[in-house]
């Protein structure tokens, strides 16, 4: 009973930041998901579990909430690694009412910076925002959802600095500069002249890019380009994709997977697939396969750890060679998108092999289907995300066979520059502009 008053608490906190705040786009978003977490029955259900074995409702949330942190922590996809702090954000906000500990609002000094280990979306909207000039985090990078949130509130950000918190005194005088990752400590009066001269060239450029946002999509030299969004839950496909953008260019599968006890059936996977497909209202949504593996474990199987993760037994490699999930996926696919167009690409191909046993896995379930019911996508376009660079050397044989290729610039960047990208000691060397980036597109 305390816990399920705990929720209900937040979910009317969370309801009350969405109705007060006036946010829009990706910041709603953010909170909707969190809506989403405490709706769901599975996460409720194994709180629940674990209170009927003896532990308090505090001790079940905070398990159950480290369970799922530490299946987060082990990935390396950006996307998911950063909802992390979400979940961190929400466990606390629930624990807190379980405490019954208040959100009042936290009055602060000033032209306040706060420096804190790490800090959520819903967290921040306790304090008094007005005296907030800028935010330290020793957690976190530059996709987190947390930058979302201060950008549109126009709150400088730096995470991602080991140790912040222990190193800065409270009450110390500290000059930020987000825009290039720099905190300076007790800064000269010099100094503080030049970042002045900094922000107001920030705000003559945000000015200039505001009047610039309803232009369309379009080269100088005439050229359309399609902007398309990457989602991983349903939710997102109905807040973003309707207004502004012409589709969701990448949506993210292995969510579902991973946020429950069980491998999802075949009916499980078709109703998210489907939702996702009638929400997107006919725009282009294009299905990522599975991108599991070493640093993405699903709680079900069995996981060998592996020196270099990121270049093991992953995505497309472990789908290939545990077939009946790489089977049970596209069947779930194709069935959503019955009446439909259906995109699908396939992850981390580095053969042309590859492509052709996936292919032909995915032509296998569509004559399946056909014998089966006869209820058949509108039409199939099968593509593959180009990332490990080998791929590059095999385009003239690949292309004819595909409808479609999508770059997957955070890998490919990392394997062509030999940096770890979820390594913060060595995330700034590579560059996607640089020449030789370039040169590879």
């Amino acid at each position: 009973q305390k816990l399920m008053q705990a929720l209900n608490r937040v979910e009317q906190e969370v309801n009350k930041i969405l109705t007060t705040s006036h946010m829009t786009g990706d910041q709603s978003d953010i909170f909707e998901t969190y809506l989403m977490f405490l709706k769901d029955r599975g996460w409720v259900a194994k709180m629940t579990k674990v209170i009927e074995t003896g532990l308090s409702a505090e001790a079940a949330v905070q398990k159950v909430g480290d369970e799922m942190l530490n299946r987060m922590s082990l990935m390396t996809d950006s996307y998911i690694k950063e909802r992390a702090h979400d979940v961190q954000d929400l466990i606390n906000r629930v624990i807190r009412h379980l405490r019954k500990k208040t959100n009042a609002i936290r009055h602060l000094p000033r032209n306040t910076i706060l420096v804190a280990q790490s800090l959520g979306p819903a967290e921040l909207l306790d304090y008094d925002l007005a005296k907030i000039k800028g935010i330290i985090l020793e957690e976190g990078s530059q996709t987190m959802h947390m930058a979302i949130v201060t950008r549109s509130m126009n709150i400088p950000l730096v995470c991602g600095i080991k140790n912040i918190e222990q190193m800065i005194p409270q009450g110390e005088s500290i000059a930020l500069d987000a825009t290039s990752g720099i905190v300076y400590l007790n800064p000269s009066d010099d100094l503080l002249d030049e970042l002045n001269l900094k922000a107001n060239h920030q705000k003559r450029l945000k000015a200039k890019y505001m009047q610039m946002k309803d232009l369309p999509a379009q080269t100088r030299d005439g050229i359309e380009v399609s902007l398309n969004i990457n989602a991983g839950l349903s939710q997102e496909v109905a807040d973003n994709v309707l207004s502004v953008f012409d589709g969701i260019g990448l949506y993210r599968t292995e969510l579902p997977f991973m946020l429950t006890e069980n491998l999802p059936s075949v009916k499980e996977q078709m109703d998210i697939y489907r939702k996702a497909l009638i929400q997107a209202q006919g725009k282009p949504l294009v299905f990522r396969t599975l991108d599991i593996g070493s640093d993405k474990a699903l709680p079900y199987f069995g996981r060998n750890p592996e020196e270099k993760p990121a270049m093991g037994w992953r995505s497309i490699r472990m789908t290939l060679d545990r077939r009946s999930l790489l089977r049970n996926q596209l069947r779930a696919f194709v069935r959503a998108a019955s009446g439909k167009n259906l995109w699908i690409m396939f992850p981390m191909i580095s053969t042309v092999q590859e492509f052709q046993e996936a292919k032909a896995t995915l032509d296998m379930e569509l004559e399946r289907e056909k014998k089966r019911t006869g209820k058949m996508p509108k039409s199939v376009k099968v593509g593959t995300m180009l990332e490990v660079p080998a791929l590059i050397f095999q385009l003239k044989q690949l292309l004819p066979l595909v409808d479609f290729i999508s770059i997957g610039t955070n890998d490919l960047t990392q394997f062509l520059y030999a940096s770890d990208r979820g390594n913060p000691t060595v995330w700034n060397r590579y560059d996607s502009l640089s020449p030789a980036f370039l040169k590879v597109l």
